[in-house]
């Protein structure tokens, strides 16, 4: 099974995982869907959800009786209506927010879905699938699962799976956040990361101006305002998303700062990255400026990529970076949009993070819960090797806090090693230890995971740390 075909299967395989939703809980609200690397998911709305088993089993009875798969080709606007009919208000929103004229459906019996095309024959040929989780996202509940094209290569991963580290248990064990019904609440260490990851990604907005509009579409907010060109808008709640309108001939630099920015999130957090196109290779002049555009701007930044070949459903172009993680995981979130309005100006549409709680949770399983220096709550674990010690353990943690770091002094009357035990586990990523024999104004640091500890001054202590913060040292630099 090619890459494509693999890729619709799974999306296919995410129909079949609402439509089984719906038909065990058909008061439900759809409310999105999608496929990440060898991930589908389906984001529902319901009070009290079903098991993963009763959803595994209605999944396999659906692909039994090998349903027709059909695609409707509806124009938006009775798209919209006709969901809104059928009872799906979400989605109906949803659709009629949308700019092209023209939507694709996909019809299992008597289940509905926004699913652009290609789609299988049936649900018979939905490939070995798994069910993985179901958790709490904003309001709403997120099933999600992965396929592959043999059987073989599920269950690799499912046994590779055992092995992998609980986001959700490892942020409440670090105190980031728990979850009350299905609502993430996050504490105060969590919040800091939140904080650090907003401050980052304001350094990436491209000089977009930041707005909260909820889902709704950035095109309604410029509509509106009509702002001299360039303009941008960005927001990170609920997902995600900077938005430039602009003319052609702004079009390149803007684009190149978008794909820098991409490039510094695959570098900053240590992940593989590869570049793909997607998007219609026809005759039209407008999709073939965009591909022109598109393909000038690779080449001047040297940047390689591959072009997909299924045939997509909307209108421009897709310059996806797609993301792989330590564990092998790809990250599909990072992408740009790229597309000429009615009225001839194009618009660049970029994520980088998509829905920040689901990111976080990655970035807790792509570290194991060790964060990286400028983003863990707690940075470094100050110890006094004794009582008398504990003047100068105080005036270190007094200095590190003036240059905005995150110490915590641990005066405890327990041993070194247990002490710096505890700290390891706890994920922090430095341990200054101050003791007899370094000398007045000196101490010991040592990594978390390096059992050298290098002699410094306070002096010396705050610039290192301070310009590892400074400078964002990557994941892999730990």
């Amino acid at each position: 099974m090619s890459i494509n075909s693999i890729r619709s299967a799974r999306k296919c395989a995410g129909e079949v995982l609402a439509c089984a939703l719906l038909e065990l809980r058909p008061d439900a609200q759809l409310s999105c869907g999608g496929v990440e690397g060898e991930s589908f998911f389906c984001d529902i709305a319901l009070t009290e959800p079903p098991s993963l088993k009763q959803v595994t089993k209605q999944m396999r009875r659906i692909i039994e009786e090998a349903r027709p798969i059909k695609t409707l080709h509806m124009l938006r606007s009775n798209a919209a209506e006709y969901l809104q009919f059928l009872g799906q208000k979400q989605l109906a929103q949803k659709i009629a927010s949308g700019s092209s004229e023209g939507v694709e459906l996909i019809e299992i019996g008597e289940f509905r879905d926004l699913c652009p095309a290609p789609h299988l024959r049936h649900t018979g040929e939905i490939p070995p699938f798994a069910l993985l989780d179901v958790s709490p996202l904003r309001g709403k509940w997120r099933f999600s699962g992965v396929a592959f094209a043999e059987e073989g290569g599920l269950k690799k991963f499912l046994q590779g799976r055992k092995k992998l580290i609980d986001a959700h248990g490892l942020g409440k064990e670090r105190g980031l956040f728990s979850f009350y019904e299905n609502e993430r609440l996050w504490h105060p260490q969590g919040e800091v990361v939140r904080e650090e990851l907003t401050r980052w990604w304001q350094e990436l907005q491209c000089g977009a101006h930041r707005v909260s509009t909820g889902l709704i579409p950035h095109k309604i907010l410029f509509e509106r305002e009509t702002p001299p060109l360039p303009c941008g808008y960005a927001e990170i709640a609920p997902f995600e998303r900077v938005t430039h309108f602009c003319h052609l001939e702004q079009v390149p630099s803007t684009l190149k700062s978008h794909l820098q920015a991409m490039l510094q999130v695959a570098k900053i957090l240590s992940l593989g990255s590869q570049w793909s196109l997607w998007g219609a290779q026809a005759s039209k002049a407008r999709q073939e400026q965009i591909w022109k555009i598109a393909l000038k701007t690779f080449e001047e930044s040297k940047l390689s990529y591959f072009i997909e070949t299924e045939p997509p459903n909307f209108p421009g172009l897709i310059i996806s970076l797609q993301l792989t993680d330590r564990l092998g995981r790809e990250w599909e979130g990072c992408q740009v949009h790229l597309e000429v309005r009615s009225d001839g100006l194009w618009q660049i549409q970029r994520t980088l993070f998509g829905a920040l709680d689901i990111f976080v949770d990655r970035l807790l399983e792509h570290t194991h819960g060790v964060l990286p220096l400028w983003l863990a709550p707690e940075q470094v674990r100050v110890i006094p090797l004794t009582q008398e010690q504990g003047s100068q353990a105080i005036k270190v943690c007094e200095l590190l806090r003036q240059e905005g770091m995150r110490p915590v002094l641990d005066c405890t009357k327990e041993r070194l090693s247990a002490r710096i035990r505890r700290s390891q586990l706890a994920g922090v990523p430095y341990v200054a230890v101050i003791g007899t024999a370094e000398g007045e104004g000196r101490l010991r640091l040592k990594r978390w995971n390096d059992e050298t500890l290098f002699l410094l001054s306070f002096e010396e202590l705050i610039e290192r740390l301070k310009r590892e913060c400074d400078t964002r040292g990557s994941i892999e630099d730990q």
